[in-house]
């Protein structure tokens, strides 16, 4: 493709490209072909999503307990902020 015809497809917003085929990324599936499978390959692909499975909720749960962590620190500081303001309000020396 010329300059001046990418320039008219720019000017236009229609894709560069032009060419109208497919992009190949490769022969890698995105999803295994059940029908293609036998009972034991289907078995541990049932066995692997399990365990990835497994391992992403222990993985969401630790990162919640984390957050719930974090989250009573900080109310329990400002629970100590509000605790220590109060304290000093009392404390303070009248200005005459």
């Amino acid at each position: 493709m010329t300059v001046r015809e990418l320039l008219d497809r720019n000017k236009r917003g229609l894709p560069l490209s032009g060419n109208g085929h497919p992009i190949y990324h490769g022969d890698e599936e995105i999803y295994p072909d059940l029908k293609k499978m036998d009972l034991s390959e289907i078995a541990a692909l049932r066995d692997e999503v399990q365990e990835s499975i497994e391992t992403h909720r222990k993985s969401i749960q630790k990162q919640n307990e984390e957050i719930q962590k974090q989250e009573a620190e900080r109310a329990r500081l400002e629970l100590f902020r509000q605790w220590k303001a109060e304290e000093d309000q009392k404390t303070q020396k009248p200005i005459i």
